[in-house]
């Protein structure tokens, strides 16, 4: 955020309020009174400059009329629409073109060894499209395995007040086991990252989505969703047919097909839209509880299995005075049946130098598997208590914070012996694929602010460090904007 200084230009901030239409000697019930004013998400974005003329209790006079020509004619000086076409691309990955957003760049190229060299090429539709339909694709093409990996989505916006929408999603592509593409969807970065290396575990897919989600009052929102997916591993993976019998077949691919509930609850979260896309800015004061259930279903659509699952989750900002504040983030989940790993709780890892709030930053992908669990991950951020304190670096403005994740979990006997230890990646799961009585835990410090938009974290594993691959210390970063 920019300073202001004896250098930096002046500015002045007027504010005019017109009221009118008051309602006097006229008492309402208490509850009345206790509905907080909006402004509406899409208030200023496909309306007329006209309509809003009659809606104003006064006209513009002159000088307010020339405050409006003097911001159009800065916003397409080419300098700086450049800057900011540039400073788009990087928040989002998008560039516009006129009715379609094309990218995004940063996935498109990478570089693996299952894949060899990888391009992607795609776009995805804009508010100057459609105000209801959303569409968009994705293509890419791996040298090596010489397959074609594509993505493919249609999106339809039934209400914005209620902000209701219908998706459909189509995608065929390769995965790594450990990456959930769902939880990481808020970080183009961290994803395009984690398609160059070495794939350990990795697997091809199909997918199909169907989901519809309705805000059903403000702060509460219910998301429906079914899946059907097949998994196909790149590397020597079994599972016994029979979870009792090691004698039966060993397998090595499946299908399945589920259907998930999801409730979530924020009560004072707020939003800004963008175009036809929601972005939530977080709660203020109350936590956000999302609860899901998940529901195998055996034979529909050649699904292999039937299994239940269960997922809370409760994320909260600490206000700590001059110490700044933190955000905490509790989880747990449950499997109720005896399951491939593939379709257990996969926590999500981390191997690339970029940051990634979500993740266990010094685990390796899939390096832990669970079929119950409970965590917790906790932020701190100190914003300027103890940098603004020292000489010379208060002037640069870099703000301290530090994070802990712990993990603690299990997986029952069952879900151990239905892997094939007769298969190389059987004999390595049992050996480091679950907790042995003991939580993850992994601890770090960083300084965020750099430059104004960068971040780096210095992060310390402390169990687990004779695991294969373990990892003790490390360094990431990541680029964020942020007041």
């Amino acid at each position: 955020m920019g300073q202001l200084s004896s250098n930096a230009a002046g500015v002045l901030a007027k504010f005019y309020t017109s009221n009118k239409n008051f309602v006097v000697d006229k008492p309402m019930e208490t509850s009345f009174y206790d509905q907080s004013i909006v402004v509406a998400e899409d208030a200023r974005m496909f309306e007329k400059e006209k309509y809003w003329d009659t809606l104003r209790h006064e006209p513009l006079s002159d000088t307010e009329k020339n405050v409006y020509r003097m911001i159009d004619t800065l916003k397409n000086i080419p300098l700086i629409k450049t800057y900011t076409d540039i400073t788009k691309i990087v928040i989002d990955g998008y560039y516009k073109i006129g009715k379609i957003d094309v990218g995004p760049y940063i996935g498109m190229l990478a570089y693996n060894n299952v894949e060899g060299l990888r391009v992607q090429g795609g776009f995805k539709t804009n508010a100057s499209f459609s105000k209801r339909w959303m569409l968009g694709t994705q293509l890419g093409f791996g040298f090596t395995d010489q397959r074609v990996k594509y993505s493919a989505f249609i999106q339809n916006i039934l209400s914005r007040r209620h902000w209701t929408t219908l998706t459909l999603r189509v995608r065929s592509d390769i995965a790594r086991i450990g990456i959930d593409d769902e939880n990481l969807a808020d970080n183009p970065i961290f994803l395009a990252a984690s398609r160059w290396g070495i794939f350990r575990r990795g697997y091809y897919f199909d997918e199909t989505r169907v989901s519809f989600s309705r805000e059903l009052f403000k702060g509460f929102s219910q998301r429906v969703s079914f899946r059907q997916w097949t998994f196909d591993p790149t590397y020597n993976f079994g599972y016994y047919q029979e979870p009792n019998d090691t004698n039966s077949p060993i397998l090595s691919t499946f299908n399945t097909s589920e259907v998930s509930f999801e409730s979530r609850f924020a009560r004072d979260e707020l939003f800004i839209q963008n175009g036809n896309e929601r972005i939530s800015m977080g709660a203020i004061k109350w936590p956000v509880i999302i609860f899901r259930y998940t529901h195998g279903m055996k034979g529909v659509f050649g699904s292999n299995f039937e299994y239940d699952k269960i997922r809370l989750s409760l994320t909260k900002r600490i206000k700590l005075g001059p110490l700044g504040s933190g955000k905490i983030t509790a989880t747990g989940e449950y499997v109720f049946n005896t399951l491939p790993y593939p379709l257990l709780a996969l926590h999500l890892g981390n191997q690339t130098p970029v940051y990634a709030a979500v993740t266990y930053n010094l685990m390796n992908y899939g390096e832990f598997i669970s079929d119950h669990y409970a965590s917790i991950q906790y932020r701190q951020y100190f914003e300027g208590f103890l940098l603004n304190r020292i000489p010379l670096m208060n002037k640069l403005k870099w703000r301290l914070l530090g994070t802990a994740n712990v993990i603690m979990g299990g997986m029952r006997e069952a879900n151990q012996k239905l892997i094939a230890t007769s298969t190389t990646d059987g004999q390595a799961t049992l050996a480091a694929g679950y907790f042995t009585g003991k939580p993850y835990v992994e601890l770090g410090y960083g300084v965020e602010n750099i430059f104004k938009f960068m971040r780096i974290d210095f992060i310390h594993r402390l169990s687990y460090l004779d695991n294969p691959g373990a990892r003790s210390f490390g360094v990431f970063f990541t680029f964020q904007f942020q007041l």
